[in-house]
């Protein structure tokens, strides 16, 4: 019976262990990437299409400083494709340039020319 116990607890202590390294800080990183967004449509776009990338754990786009917060795996993802995926849905971020296919059918909303942007 005793051995039982033991088994018992050292088994819920092992999947304790897992559980709390599987979480553990660290794991995850951080990127800021700054986008051409300018509205509540551009933000619900582009943080969609960030959620939509396998990896990413969370993406907050602040439209005032036009900065979107991703938070992701190193190890599924990268800040490089995230770039990208922006891109893909019409907006420029960082260096990356937006697709003009993309861009061209956003909503009239998501077109308005913002000082210094290039179309």
């Amino acid at each position: 019976m005793k051995n039982i116990i033991a088994v018992v607890f050292a088994g819920l202590f092992l999947l304790f262990s897992a559980t709390i390294n599987a979480s553990a800080p660290g794991k995850s990183k951080v990127v800021n990437i700054k986008t051409s967004a300018i509205c509540g449509s551009c933000k619900n776009r582009i943080e969609k299409a960030l959620k939509a990338v396998s990896g990413v754990e969370e993406a907050v786009l602040n439209l005032n400083s036009k900065q979107v917060k991703v938070k992701y795996n190193p190890q599924a993802t990268s800040p490089e494709a995230l770039r990208i995926a922006i891109s893909k849905v019409g907006y420029h971020a960082d260096e990356v340039k937006r697709d003009e296919t993309a861009y061209n059918q956003l909503p009239e909303c998501c077109q308005r020319v913002v000082p210094g942007d290039k179309h």
